[in-house]
C-alpha cells in the first residue's frame, strides 16, 4: 500500500521552517537556489524509536495539460542517495544545481523504505508495515515566487463538477493558498480566517461555505491547473488568493 504525504499542502506554514511529518522532519519545505547554479542542502531528521531509511531522488517538474510531470534530472548532483537515519539523528543532503539561467523547476522526492531493522526482524510487528511506503516531496526553484502578475482564473464543468482553472501568463511559477470564490455583491465567504478573524466558529462556518482541493495550489509558467470545488457561493465572480503575506483579488471569468 502506498501512502504520499506531500509536504506541499502544507504551505501556511514558513518556507524555511522545518516540517514534522510521521516523526519524520526535512527543512526547509520550499528551496529557492541561485539561477546560475551552485550548492543547495536539505536537512532530514527522525524523532522516531527506531531506524529509519530513505532514497532521495531529483526530478525536472513541469505541468502538461493540467498534469505535474516529472522527469530525472540528470544534470543535478547530490548526495547520499539514501538516507539511515538512527533515532534522534539528522543528516543533510548536498546538492549542486546546473546554471538555468532562472528556468530550473523541480521536486526532490524523499521515500521512506524499509529500514535495516525492519528488514532484519521478519517476524517482528514492524515487518506487518513494511510494505507502508511514505513519500515526502520538497518543490526547489531556481527563480523567486510571482507576485500574482499573469494569473486568469476560470470558472469551469458542470454545476455538479465545477472546477477552477488558474492559468499563468507570468514568467515565474505561482505558489497560491488560501483560495475563496466570492460573489462581489454579497459578503465574503472566507474558505480560512483572515488576520483578526481566527475564531473557531467563523472558521468553520468559512470552510463550509467555499471548499477547494487543494488548499495549496503551484502553477508553472505558461501552465493550467485546475482544483475541485467542492462548496461555492451562488454566482461567484471574484477570486480572493493569498501569495506570500499577501492577499489578492482577480476578476473570475
Amino acid at each position: 500500500m502506498l501512502k504520499s504525504f506531500f509536504l506541499g499542502l502544507l504551505g501556511i506554514f514558513l518556507a524555511a521552517a522545518p516540517i514534522y511529518a510521521n516523526g519524520i522532519s526535512i527543512s526547509p519545505i520550499l528551496l529557492t537556489v541561485s539561477e546560475t547554479g551552485g550548492p543547495a542542502s536539505l536537512k532530514v531528521g527522525s524523532s522516531r524509536d527506531s531506524k529509519v531509511l530513505i532514497q532521495v531522488r531529483i526530478f525536472n517538474w513541469s505541468q502538461v495539460d493540467g498534469t505535474d510531470v516529472m522527469t530525472e534530472a540528470s544534470d543535478i548532483r547530490y548526495a547520499p542517495e539514501f538516507l539511515e537515519l538512527d533515532p534522534g539523528e539528522e543528516k543533510t543532503i548536498r546538492i549542486r544545481v546546473p546554471d538555468t539561467d532562472g528556468d530550473g523547476i523541480w521536486r526532490i522526492v524523499l521515500d521512506e523504505l524499509p529500514s535495516t531493522d525492519q528488514v532484519d526482524s521478519t517476524f517482528s510487528d514492524q515487518n506487518a508495515g513494511m510494505n507502508m511506503r511514505v513519500r515526502y516531496v520538497v518543490s526547489m526553484f531556481a527563480s523567486e515566487a510571482s507576485n500574482g502578475d499573469g494569473l486568469v482564473f476560470n470558472l469551469t464543468g458542470s454545476e455538479e463538477t465545477k472546477k477552477l482553472a488558474i492559468t499563468n501568463n507570468g514568467t515565474a511559477y505561482a505558489r497560491l493558498y488560501g483560495v475563496e470564490l466570492e460573489n462581489a455583491a454579497q459578503a465574503a465567504n472566507t474558505l480560512l480566517p483572515r488576520s483578526g478573524e481566527a475564531n473557531g466558529e467563523l472558521a468553520e462556518q468559512a470552510i463550509s461555505n467555499t471548499s477547494l482541493r487543494p488548499q495549496l495550489i503551484y502553477v508553472l509558467p505558461g501552465a493550467t491547473i485546475s482544483a475541485d470545488v467542492l462548496k461555492a457561493p451562488a454566482a461567484p465572480d471574484t477570486v480572493s488568493y493569498i501569495i506570500g503575506e499577501d492577499r489578492m483579488t482577480a476578476p473570475l471569468k
